[in-house]
């Protein structure tokens, strides 16, 4: 995406394909509702030049992830993977995609997620796995410091830094 977002060409060739993955979301489309992949994608966008379109795909995908995740509550489908939910409190939480409230919904997530043991699942799906994973333990340390400084500074993490960070 970061690499697509310096080419006319193929930024030309990437609108449609936004609508598309907007569309085919919310149409309850599985593919697009895969929240791990969308993350990464959305964090690629921080890494190229983000125009008007990105951002508001951006906010609203990550607002519809929001809801899915809070639906799926009974799914089988393992939405709710806390690498996913702390990639997408980290996303909140930047400047181009910057929404307190959700960033709240994503940390009552991810906190629910702590077993009394300090351990993270790794899903909140009703299967209730619980293994040891390094990508959820690094990926909620960086959201939670996110968060922290999103709450104690009351502004977003800017473009430049998150670009460092990812």
């Amino acid at each position: 995406m970061a690499i697509a977002s310096n080419s006319a060409i193929l930024l030309e060739k990437i609108a449609p394909v936004q609508t598309a993955l907007l569309r085919d979301f919310n149409q309850g489309n599985f593919a697009a509702h895969n929240p791990h992949s969308i993350a990464y994608a959305l964090e690629g966008m921080l890494l190229g030049d983000l125009n008007n379109v990105n951002r508001d795909l951006g906010k609203t995908l990550i607002e519809n992830l929001a809801n899915t995740i809070d639906n799926a509550i009974d799914d089988e489908i393992d939405f709710r993977r806390t690498d996913a939910i702390a990639q997408l409190l980290r996303l909140s939480c930047c400047e181009p995609f910057f929404n307190r409230s959700i960033a709240t919904r994503f940390y009552h997530l991810l906190f629910s997620a702590l077993n009394t043991d300090g351990s993270l699942q790794f899903t909140l799906a009703p299967c209730n796995v619980t293994y040891k994973n390094t990508w959820p333990v690094l990926f909620a340390r960086q959201a939670l410091d996110f968060y922290r400084r999103v709450c104690l500074t009351g502004s977003a993490i800017s473009i430049k830094e998150a670009r460092c960070l990812f």
